[in-house]
């Protein structure tokens, strides 16, 4: 699952500050045929990290994002389309908030005062390619939800979706999403069985059995130690704790967990015995389609740190067992290309993002900002690279001018 986060500080939902204590999870889907979240998530003005949020999301030219008042309406995430076609999660409200999803049901109740909502973005619903992907994204979304609040994702009442709700009498009357799911073989009942797989079989701890990955060794990468626990799960008992480096033989795996002997630990804190890291600089290429992450450590298993975009261009200074330290973390160089040179072109464009656009000193979103061009600067470009263009200040996104 790839989760960003970009709250909507400027709806009505998110400044009222009402707060819940998540008893479930409730699924939706916009009906209407866009799968960009640009079209229902924007930054808010003034927001610190705006125009990073901005080149993953993609700009809203008519304005009707949700981040706005006089709505009434607000999710806690949406599942869609980036700029770049890759599919995540956006994050729009705290997880704990009360948002305004449900409407109230025929038993006078709402889903509101219960459940953490997100918005699946429809497309005309018979692409089967992107439905896998959102699909796939939302289960990922939801079983970290129900871990994070100690749910049973089948349990009676706790993973539903807005018409499920309707049913039960604590939402308004809206098909979503049994007028999707049905056409590509999905129903709840799969979905929750696919949120519990994602959780690691039965969605509420437990023994589970071998994995079958085999035997592999690992050592704690975490400065300040690593919990072992009872059971597969943050809230499950510690039954010891490991020191930073101690080595441990993982026998089996499930959802991001490892079983030592003693118990389970996280994945996400340990990384392989051995290893030598190498110095080297040279620059390359995101060559990944989707993007690619940045971990704090040199394995699959290591914290997210940044995602890069397609295309994106990176310094690699240091390199261990088939990864490359950027500067701000790792990543997997089988995911990168050598660096080209810029093509050379001159054409006129000019600002479409309201919010102005920031002048780079290199072509990525990570570079400093030598100059904003305030909305509607003509500008001229000559030299383009990966989505970016020169204009003689610097770079600029492609992706926010016409």
């Amino acid at each position: 699952m790839r989760l960003i986060k970009c709250i909507l500080t400027d709806n009505d939902c998110y400044k009222a500050g009402r707060t819940i204590s998540p008893k479930g999870v409730m699924v939706h889907s916009t009906g209407a045929n866009n799968p960009k979240l640009a079209r229902y998530v924007q930054p808010g003005n003034g927001q610190a990290d705006a125009d990073r949020l901005m080149e993953q999301l993609g700009g809203n030219r008519y304005n009707n994002d949700w981040n706005q008042s006089g709505l009434n309406v607000c999710v806690h995430a949406f599942v869609g389309k980036l700029a770049d076609d890759s599919v995540a999660a956006v994050q729009t409200l705290p997880w704990n908030h009360r948002g305004w999803h449900a409407g109230t049901g025929t038993s006078g109740g709402s889903a509101n005062n219960t459940h953490i909502s997100f918005e699946i973005c429809e497309d005309d619903l018979t692409d089967a390619t992107y439905f896998g992907k959102v699909y796939q994204e939302a289960v990922e979304l939801t079983a970290m939800l129900c871990k994070e609040y100690g749910l049973n994702p089948k349990a009676d009442g706790v993973v539903i979706c807005h018409s499920e709700g309707y049913d039960r009498g604590i939402a308004s009357n809206h098909s979503d999403v049994m007028h999707w799911f049905p056409k590509h073989g999905k129903s709840m009942d799969t979905f929750r069985a696919d949120v519990a797989r994602a959780m690691g079989g039965d969605g509420g701890g437990g023994t589970p059995p071998d994995t079958g990955a085999g035997q592999r060794r690992v050592r704690v990468s975490a400065k300040e130690g690593l919990n072992c626990r009872k059971a597969p799960s943050t809230g499950a008992d510690v039954v010891k704790a490991y020191p930073y480096g101690t080595i441990l033989t993982i026998t089996q795996e499930r959802s991001g967990w490892g079983y030592t002997g003693d118990g389970w630990i996280s994945l996400e804190f340990v990384e392989p015995e051995g290893g030598q890291t190498v110095p080297t600089v040279r620059s390359v290429r995101v060559a990944a389609k989707e993007g690619l992450n940045c971990r704090k450590e040199p394995n699959t298993s290591a914290p997210v740190v940044k995602a890069y975009p397609y295309g994106m261009v990176l310094r690699i200074t240091q390199e261990r067992d088939g990864w490359g330290y950027t500067g701000e973390g790792w990543v997997a160089l089988g995911y990168v290309s050598k660096e080209d040179s810029p093509s050379s072109v001159t054409r006129s464009v000019r600002v479409s993002a309201k919010a102005g656009l920031n002048c780079r000193k290199e072509p990525n979103p990570s570079a400093p900002v030598v100059k904003a061009y305030p909305y509607g600067t003509a500008l001229t470009i000559t030299q383009e690279r990966s989505g970016w263009g020169y204009t003689g200040d610097g770079w600029v996104s492609l992706d926010f001018v016409e």
